[in-house]
């Protein structure tokens, strides 16, 4: 199952064939007057957390442990505390970390956030520890496609001995991983030891930021520039293109918007446990060609909408990956192509506080 050129696009070929352009540039001249101000510019760029992914919120649930528990984590030797105020960053509350001799404490996001081999992840997290801490640091756990325990991978060791300070830590995803579940963690150095965590964020990078910041300080001064003179000679500059043996491919909006009209839909649904996938609609390809253009997909646990996220499997391989807050659905810009045999099945699972109704499907259309 691939990504082909269906009966909308038309083929264009081009064989042996030369364009040659003249460009013909008469001699003239050009004076521009230049005033420039005195000025001082200081521009910072951070360069640490860039390119993100367009994305409209954090990936976490209960970031700041505003619900007053642990809603969406969970811990070992943590505590969510409200007082003193010097023990909470930002809110009204923050998790303690409270641990003795070597013992490890940490808090760990109990949802999954979807991810594929080679993304990068960014976790922040505001944190404080005491001297008496040995080590501190931001960490992922990467988890299989079946949502079971991978590795953890910990971040930079930030030691002990600070105050309220914001941490950041960019993760490689590892291969076989599927998911990943973001926390810190604390370890002492002999005896009894505490810090905190508060206001947790973890985003998606397009490619590695470059954990660092860049300042440039720019000085202008004033000046009066008369005449900035620009001669242009007389020249004359032939552009030859040469195709070889060549296809471009056009696009037929008309067909194209007719085979989105004219879509078979398969749809089905089916109901699971939080990060359990599932087969929602199957379609059997007996044969002849076919072009698949649409998937869609929603969830909802009897109380409120389900994160879900899935994909679209063509004969034992994954062709598209999604996931989406309330739901997902998209056009394909170019359609994906079956021959022969073959079974296309839509897996969702979906991520909310108790068994939740998944609905999906996918459509498209046979080739003429």
């Amino acid at each position: 199952m691939t990504h082909d050129y269906p009966d909308h696009t038309r083929l264009m070929h081009l064989v042996g064939t030369e364009i040659t352009i003249p460009i013909s540039i008469e001699a003239s001249e050009v004076t521009i007057p230049v005033s420039i101000a005195a000025s001082d510019i200081t521009l910072n760029v951070y360069l640490g957390s860039l390119p993100l992914e367009t994305t409209a919120e954090n990936l976490l649930t209960n970031p700041g442990f505003e619900t007053g528990d642990f809603t969406g984590w969970t811990q070992f030797y943590a505590t969510i505390v409200d007082s003193p105020p010097e023990r909470v960053y930002k809110g009204t509350y923050s998790v303690l970390l409270a641990t003795h001799e070597e013992v490890e404490a940490y808090v760990l996001s109990s949802l999954s956030i979807p991810c594929y081999p080679g993304q990068r992840l960014q976790v922040a997290a505001a944190m404080w520890a005491v001297l008496g801490v040995a080590h501190t640091r931001l960490a992922v756990e990467f988890r299989t496609a079946e949502d079971e325990y991978l590795q953890r991978d910990d971040g930079p060791d930030y030691g002990g001995g600070y105050a309220w300070t914001p941490k950041s830590a960019t993760f490689l995803v590892p291969d076989g991983a599927a998911f990943a579940r973001v926390g810190a963690v604390l370890w002492a150095d002999g005896g009894p030891a505490h810090g905190g965590v508060d206001s947790f964020i973890a985003a998606r990078l397009v490619q590695p930021g470059l954990d660092s910041s860049l300042n440039l300080d720019i000085n202008i001064v004033a000046q009066e520039i008369e005449a900035l003179k620009i001669n242009i000679t007389a020249a004359e500059i032939t552009i030859n293109m040469s195709f070889t043996d060549q296809s471009v491919a056009v696009f037929d909006a008309a067909k194209w918007f007719a085979h989105q009209a004219a879509q078979v839909f398969v749809l089905g649904s089916d109901s699971a446990d939080p990060g359990v996938f599932v087969a929602v609609a199957t379609r059997v390809v007996t044969g002849g060609t076919k072009y698949f253009m649409t998937v869609a997909s929603g969830g909802y646990n009897g109380t409120a909408n389900a994160h879900v996220a899935g994909y679209l499997d063509a004969g034992g391989t994954t062709v598209m990956r999604f996931d989406g807050t309330n739901g997902f659905d998209a056009t394909f810009d170019t359609p994906i192509r079956a021959d022969g045999a073959i079974v296309v099945t839509l897996y969702m699972a979906q991520w909310s506080e108790a068994n939740a109704q998944m609905v999906g499907g996918f459509g498209g259309y046979d080739e003429a």
